[in-house]
């Protein structure tokens, strides 16, 4: 017990780093600021349009990444944290069980962002930004997976915990791909990222 419990302190901990949606968001505008550099065709978009994107499609996206966010804070970062501190196991593997039940039901919310009044091309990054963050969950339901099984077949070492991370750096490309194309799409409609972030 006390040799999982060091591991899953150690993997929680490496784990914090993983980006916050600040750091998303301006990882977002160094890619976009790149992007500049290429020469593209200048599009005036419709007022209805930018308003949409602004009011509904937008703040849909961000609604969803909060909780993209607080179900790992809390399920992984936190849970880890309490069973670090003398928590039961039984706990901390429910906690990871809900991982996967969220995550999964937020995944179904990836099949509904409002497109209805934005242009074909358009619709199309959004649909690409749905299907990153997409499989970053899947990314991170992986990792959880993984983690699970090496806790209930006590196989977790420090060669499962390169694995584990491993994945999730590969997810958080994905995310920040997912938000670079948000953001990317924003600007390109003329709206400040500071109208919206935070929210």
């Amino acid at each position: 017990m006390k040799l999982i419990r060091f591991w899953i302190v150690v993997l929680s901990m490496s784990l914090l780093t993983a980006c916050t949606k600040d750091e998303q968001i301006e990882s977002s505008k160094e890619f976009i600021l790149e992007e500049e550099k290429l020469e593209k065709v200048a599009v005036t978009a419709k007022p209805e349009e930018v308003n949409y994107y602004k009011t509904v499609t937008l703040p849909y996206y961000e609604e969803v990444i909060a909780e993209f966010d607080s179900i790992w804070q809390l399920y992984w970062q936190d849970s880890a944290e309490q069973f670090s501190r003398g928590g039961m196991l039984i706990d901390y593997i429910n906690s990871l069980k809900e991982i996967t039940d969220s995550y999964e039901a937020l995944q179904l919310k990836l099949n509904e962002f409002p497109i209805e009044h934005l242009i074909a091309d358009n619709v199309v990054t959004v649909q690409q930004a749905a299907k990153d963050l997409n499989t970053c969950i899947e990314k991170r339901l992986e990792a959880n997976s993984n983690l699970l099984t090496a806790i209930l077949t006590g196989k977790i070492n420090d060669t499962k915990q390169v694995e584990i991370q491993s994945i999730v750096a590969e997810g958080d490309k994905l995310l920040i791909s997912s938000n670079s194309k948000m953001y990317g799409l924003a600007y390109d409609l003329g709206i400040q990222y500071t109208e919206n972030k935070g929210k």
